[in-house]
């Protein structure tokens, strides 16, 4: 019997409106992840546009492609190469939890949309949109900064889990911004494919997230929220966690004291190769400022 895999990433997924459309068709189901970026549009429905960030959802191994793509392509408003598409149809390459590999179809936003869809839609840190529907009491947090310190992050979230080391690949610790307040530098983390930045992972109730946000100056455009995927005992986690929106050129040497909160408070579950490589990075830009 012929088979075709989808990725569905909204309303198809189980539990979703119109999963019964093709549901009489569906051979198997496997949760996935694709990469992309993920929005919430203002009529009650998501968007996968092309992006760096993550977004999860299910591969539907279908039978009778013929009918069901014709029942998908007329859900999703597609008429084919070149027409006036609400999505497009394309193949992307699907990843289960077990590193499995599935070319799929799926169906994204017209990429000449997307500077209205950044305007107008609400971006789902995550990638994960039926979880944004159903919101958790609480949230995975990476801290690679300041907040590495239990004690300064106390100030903002007086109770916490501490869940352990967590590592974030193909980034690297940089100092991008200036901050009055810590009199220097503050920390950021930036692509750089091969490195990594190890951090603090926290469980914090999802009421402190707004706690959080002002304290990185979300609401001023300093910071912005985002959702990525570190490695936690052998498991991918989606955690959350702030980068710096304007990024200056040249690094910033941070102050001594937070310098010293980073190091001295917040090291203590870090491996001892990192935090000697953050030590020498902050010497090196300490000495280019004097």
């Amino acid at each position: 019997m012929e088979m075709i895999n989808v990725f569905v990433y909204g309303t198809l997924r189980r539990g979703g409106g119109n999963h019964q459309l093709i549901a009489e068709y569906v051979q198997s189901v496997h949760e996935a992840t694709v990469k992309g970026m993920l929005f919430h549009l203002p009529y009650g429905y998501p968007a996968m546009v092309d992006g760096r960030g993550t977004v999860r959802g299910e591969i539907l191994e279908l039978s009778n492609p013929e009918t069901t793509l014709t029942i998908l392509d007329e859900l999703e408003g597609y008429h084919g190469p070149g027409q006036s598409n609400e999505y497009e149809r394309i193949t992307v390459t699907a990843v289960t939890a077990d590193g499995n590999k599935y070319i799929c179809y799926t169906y994204v936003y017209p990429e000449e949309q997307r500077e209205w869809l950044e305007q107008n839609a609400q971006p789902i840190f995550g990638g994960d949109w039926m979880a944004f529907l159903h919101p958790k009491d609480e949230v995975m947090y990476f801290a690679y900064g300041s907040c590495m310190s239990e004690r300064d992050f106390r100030r903002t979230v007086p109770h916490f889990e501490v869940m352990g080391r967590a590592v974030l690949d193909d980034y690297r610790l940089a100092f991008t911004r200036y901050s009055s307040g810590r009199q220097g530098g503050v920390a950021d983390i930036v692509p750089s494919p091969g490195d990594r930045v190890e951090g603090v992972l926290y469980k914090i109730s999802s009421r402190y997230v707004k706690d959080l946000d002002w304290r990185e100056g979300v609401p001023a455009g300093v910071y912005r929220r985002e959702y990525i995927d570190v490695q936690h005992n052998g498991q991918l986690v989606s955690a959350l966690t702030y980068v710096v929106v304007e990024k200056q050129l040249d690094e910033i040497a941070p102050s001594e004291s937070y310098a010293s909160i980073i190091l001295d408070e917040g090291t203590s579950l870090l491996s001892p190769q990192y935090i000697e490589q953050v030590r020498r990075h902050i010497e090196t830009l300490q000495k280019k400022g004097r």
